[in-house]
This record gives structure tokens, C-alpha cells and sequence, in this order.
């Protein structure tokens, strides 16, 4: 059993959750349901340790293994396929290793022999001898071939990967399951058998799915987030949709009733309360009128796209003609003298294990490539639209989304197309446009900034190499005033005056908003910290052993900053890019006192 004990989320000034209790059971699969944006994925993480709440705790039965889904496919490149399944159970993953080390021992001591028996029964307790065989069965019921099974990670395909973690996550038959969307990249053969196994599955199982079908099959309960909190529904899907509605409908009535009698109530005290006789009467139905208390009907804040497709004209009986369609790619046949013809009232998918021939096949019917031989006819009053699986290459620019999706608008009407991306839940404000100017200022600022700097710290270098000291000390109380006093200023109005200049660009309590903010402050952190850093080199200039001590600190505090620009905000993505002014500073900060700390006052 795993429960969450009043689990608050705070990002920024948002609860994305608040006062959460919820318990979650052996025996049941769990379907975790809710709006884009709701945090099914986050509250994954927190009940999987991945993420600390701000308040509250995740309790879990003790002696209970938890397992979860791995969303990083590149974090076992370096291991085999058969040792990453076994990572799913991680103790005896290290047992087996730990074994292994002990027996290739050159001399083997007795207290080895010790440690190798505690490891054996530990090893066996844990069904250890059936953990290959095991590991096998689950890639087998996923399409992972056995010629796979001793390759690494990194010789796989991506959707090879995902099923790969997904037999980790499986492994072992934990206690409790956590599947954060893991029918993503699996062809029907492996969601079908997950489906089995889950179905068969004895222990707690919570997941995290848009695939309504894949939860019916498999959810005995589903848990609703919205508005920040979670309610337990019984059933499946279609039985919490159905239910969820119907209780809407049922408050809807209630309150009409409600309100049919608090209007009678109302009339009758308007017509006789000035009535000596009646007043009794219209003093009571005052009582019985306060007592009346509509239900508060809390809208879903779910928002559905609205897709309507209204072709120009009606189409004809002929859709589209293939005959005898064939196509060799690499030496390899994958369409072999394909036939079919699709009428007026035709929906087709098309399935198979051999995704290449699909895609190729797509590709020849929209006039990306041609055939060997064969040909197809689109019926003449038909029109085509093609959504590849690759769609990278169409967002290879830098137009905004509506100027894009203006190219393939029949209306060029700029407020046509912005309330078409309405429609399908695109928000008002552009959040990619705000952050990139944004970040624009922000490294023009450091630009000046450094410009600055640099250009007053060579000729104050130079002039206490050359012993001008009336110079020097002239330039020296500019820089002090300048480094000293400037970063706070800065520091100040980016704290106090972001909130006011990011909502030219994003709506306040927006997540565009809150992480603008957040980062200009930090930038300003960065500033702070730079002035006393840059100032601590002019020290070094001036007191120490001349200007090329002093230069040789700046540029090395310098370069540490870019190297902060560029390394980190690979790894942290985003969030690198925030944080590396402010880690470069307090780095240079110490490099600068460690060497001013050998100079030579004067």
C-alpha cells in the first residue's frame, strides 16, 4: 500500500497540489486521469521519491518494493539488455554483482567465503536463479527478440528502448507500479499482452495514460486530478465519465428544484408580509428560505480542442484507387504489389509490425516519393492533409506558430488563424517569443556589463604597472563606485521591476511568467555577485604583483562564466540557463579569494 499524506506542490506562487490525502491499495490498478497540465506526471514523481513535495509525505507499507517507469532511454546505454531488465530490482541486481566479484577473486579468504554463502541465500531468497529466465519471458512478450537480449542499450532502437525499460519496470513483481504513460512507442501486439499482465497482476498499479481503451481494459479505480486535488472514482474510464456526468446532471436538477422553491418562497413573503394575518406564515417560509443552500457545481477545468472539418464541397464515390503499388528500399522489398480502393464513407488504419512500409506508403500517397512500380488516383473532388511521424523538418525555422501555420491557411487573416489555434487549447500568449526576448536582455545586459569591466581593468592594470598612482587611484574610486554600488542597483530593479516588465510578454501566474520572473532575478543575483568578484580582480591588479596578475584572474573568471553558459545549460536544459550566472559568479568569487589571499598588500 502507498498513501499520500497531505501532499502540497508549490511552483512559484501556484499549488499544483493542495492538502492531497489518497490511498492507493493491493489488487487494484489505479488509472491517474486529468487535464494537460494537471500534474499526473509530477504526482507520479513524488510518490516514486523522484520529487519532494513542499508539504506533506508519501508513506509506503514497510518491506514494499516500489518500481516505476524510467523515462530517460539513455541512461543504460552502457549495459546489456538483460542486466537493464534486472536493474528493475535493484538489490538483487547489486547481490548478483557483488557475487561475482567476490568468485573472481584470486585468493579466495574466509571471510569471503563467509560473505559469498550470506549472498547465495539472500540471492536465492529473492528467486535470483530465475531472474534471467524471468527478464527473458517479459522482453519475449514485448517483440524483444532473444538475439537482443546481450546487446547494449545503445545498439537499440528508441521504441526497442521503451520496451526494454517498461520489462525493468515490470520486474521482479514489485509491490507497487508506477507507469507514467507506457503505452507511448509500443506497437498493438505489446500493449496487448501489458494489458494481460496488468490485468493479472496482484499487486498496486497506478498509471498515467491518455489511451482511454488501455484504461478500460486494465483500471478497477480511477483518480481524477483537478483544481489541486485527487478523487477516487470506482470503475473504469467510461464508468468514471459516465458517473461524472451524471452527478453534474443530478446537481444541475437539484438546484433547479431549489430554485423553483425559493422563487415560491420569495413571492409568497413579497405578497403577505405586510399582512398581519399572514405573518406568521411569512415569517416561517423566511426561516425555511434561509435553510435553502444551492449546490456549488465546481465546472471541470478540462478544455476540449474543437475540431470541425467542413469540406468546401461533398466528395464523390472515388476516394482513392492503388494498384499493384511497389517499393524497394535498401535492397529491401516492403511494398509488394499493394492493391485497395476506398469509397466515399472508408476509415482505415493500418497496422503491422513493419512500421517503415506504412510511413513508405504515406509518403508515396502524399507525392513524397515514388513508386517502383503501380500507381494511385485520388478521387478528383478529394482533398489531402498528411500528419508524418517525423514532423521535424516542418518546424526547421524561426516563424512564430501563427506565422507558420498561416502558410497553409486558405484565409491569411492573421485573427482567422490565431482563433483557429484557439480552438485547439493554444494559449493567448506566445510563451517561446517571451522567454527568447527575455533571454535577449538579459545576455545583452551581461555583454555591457563585462564590456565595461574589462575595458576599465586594462588601462588600471597598466597604469600600476607603469607606477602612475594618481591615475590609478582616480580609476580605482570609479571602479569602486561602479562595482560596488552598480550590481545592487541592478540586482534591485530586476527583483522589484521583472514582475511588471514580463507581463509585456507572458500573463501573470502563467508558467511563462512565474519562470521569466524567477530567472531575471537570478540574473540579477548574477550581477550582484560579478561586481564584488570583479572588483576583488582590480584589488588583485593593483596590490599584487602587477597588471598580468590581475588580467590573468579576470579572464580566468571570464572564461569560467562562459563555460557556465554553455556547459550547464545542456544538462539542466532551461533551467541551466537561469542558474548559470549565478553559479559562475559564486565560483569566480571563491577563485578570486583563494588568489587575492597570496597577494601582497601594500
Amino acid at each position: 500500500m502507498i498513501s499520500a499524506n497531505n501532499v502540497t506542490l508549490r511552483v512559484g506562487k501556484k499549488a499544483l497540489f493542495e492538502d492531497v490525502n489518497i490511498k492507493f491499495t493491493e489488487g487494484n490498478c489505479y488509472g491517474l486521469i486529468g487535464a494537460n497540465g494537471a500534474g499526473k506526471s509530477t504526482f507520479l514523481k513524488i510518490l516514486s521519491g523522484q520529487l519532494e513535495p513542499t508539504n506533506g509525505e508519501v508513506a509506503i507499507t514497510p518491506g514494499q518494493r516500489l518500481s516505476f517507469l524510467q523515462q530517460d532511454h539513455f541512461k543504460y546505454d552502457e549495459y546489456t539488455v538483460l542486466d537493464t531488465v534486472i536493474m528493475g530490482n535493484k538489490r538483487l541486481y547489486d547481490i548478483m554483482k557483488e557475487k561475482d566479484a567476490i568468485y573472481m577473486k584470486e585468493e579466495f579468504t574466509d571471510e569471503d567465503g563467509i560473505k559469498a554463502a550470506e549472498l547465495e541465500g539472500e540471492f536465492a531468497t529473492m528467486n535470483g536463479w530465475e531472474a534471467e529466465s524471468d527478464a527473458e519471458n517479459l522482453l519475449n512478450g514485448l517483440g524483444i527478440e532473444t538475439d537482443l537480449h546481450y546487446k547494449t542499450m545503445k545498439d537499440l532502437l528508441g521504441p526497442q528502448k521503451v520496451k526494454v525499460l517498461l520489462a525493468q519496470a515490470l520486474f521482479g513483481n514489485p509491490d507497487i507500479l508506477l507507469l507514467d504513460e507506457p503505452t507511448n512507442h509500443l506497437d498493438l501486439d505489446a500493449i496487448a499482452w501489458l494489458e494481460e499482465f496488468l490485468i493479472n497482476f496482484e499487486n498496486t498499479v497506478i498509471v498515467v495514460s491518455h489511451d482511454r481503451y488501455f484504461l478500460n481494459k486494465v483500471c478497477t479505480q480511477i483518480a481524477d486530478i483537478d483544481y489541486g486535488k485527487i478523487q477516487l472514482y470506482a470503475g473504469n474510464y467510461d464508468f468514471w465519465f459516465e458517473s461524472s456526468q451524471l452527478l453534474v446532471k443530478q446537481m444541475k436538477e437539484a438546484n433547479k428544484k431549489k430554485e423553483e422553491k425559493i422563487k415560491e418562497l420569495q413571492d409568497f413573503i413579497s405578497r403577505f408580509s405586510a399582512n398581519a394575518s399572514k405573518s406568521k406564515q411569512a415569517t416561517s417560509r423566511k426561516k425555511a428560505l434561509e435553510k435553502i443552500q444551492l449546490d456549488d457545481i465546481k465546472p471541470s477545468s478540462r478544455k476540449y480542442p474543437y475540431i470541425d472539418f467542413r469540406p468546401n464541397r461533398e466528395i464523390g464515390n472515388d476516394v482513392l484507387q492503388v494498384e499493384g503499388l511497389t517499393k524497394t528500399v535498401d535492397g529491401v522489398k516492403i511494398l509488394d504489389n499493394l492493391s485497395f480502393t476506398l469509397g466515399r464513407e472508408d476509415k482505415v488504419a493500418f497496422v503491422g509490425s513493419n512500421e517503415q512500409a506504412i510511413t513508405m506508403l504515406f509518403k508515396i500517397l502524399t507525392g513524397e516519393e515514388e513508386p517502383d512500380s503501380g500507381y494511385y488516383k485520388w478521387g478528383v473532388t478529394t482533398t489531402q492533409a498528411y500528419f508524418p511521424k517525423d514532423n521535424t523538418a516542418e518546424f526547421d525555422c524561426d516563424l512564430t506558430i501563427a506565422d507558420w501555420l498561416t502558410q497553409y491557411s486558405e484565409i491569411k487573416d492573421a485573427t482567422y488563424v490565431r482563433g483557429f489555434l484557439g480552438r485547439m487549447l493554444f494559449a493567448g500568449e506566445d510563451g517561446v517569443a517571451a522567454v527568447s526576448i527575455i533571454m535577449y536582455l538579459q545576455f545583452l545586459c551581461i555583454g555591457i556589463y563585462f564590456g565595461f569591466s574589462m575595458g576599465l581593468s586594462t588601462p588600471l592594470g597598466y597604469a600600476y604597472g607603469d607606477r602612475n598612482f594618481s591615475v590609478c587611484r582616480v580609476l580605482e574610486k570609479y571602479a569602486y563606485r561602479f562595482f560596488a554600488i552598480a550590481p545592487i542597483i541592478l540586482y534591485g530593479c530586476t527583483y522589484l521591476l521583472a514582475p511588471i516588465g514580463v507581463c509585456f510578454f507572458a500573463s501573470p501566474g502563467s508558467t511563462v511568467f512565474d519562470m521569466a520572473v524567477s530567472g531575471l532575478r537570478l540574473y540579477g543575483l548574477g550581477f550582484l555577485f560579478s561586481g564584488i568578484n570583479i572588483f576583488a580582480a582590480i584589488r588583485m591588479m593593483t596590490y599584487g604583483k602587477g597588471y598580468i596578475s590581475g588580467m590573468i584572474t579576470f579572464l580566468r573568471s571570464f572564461a569560467l562564466l562562459l563555460l557556465f553558459l554553455t556547459v550547464l545549460p545542456r544538462f539542466l536544459e532551461l533551467n541551466g540557463i537561469w542558474l548559470a550566472v549565478p553559479a559562475a559568479e559564486i565560483l569566480t568569487l571563491i577563485v578570486a579569494l583563494w588568489t587575492l589571499r597570496k597577494k601582497t598588500v601594500v
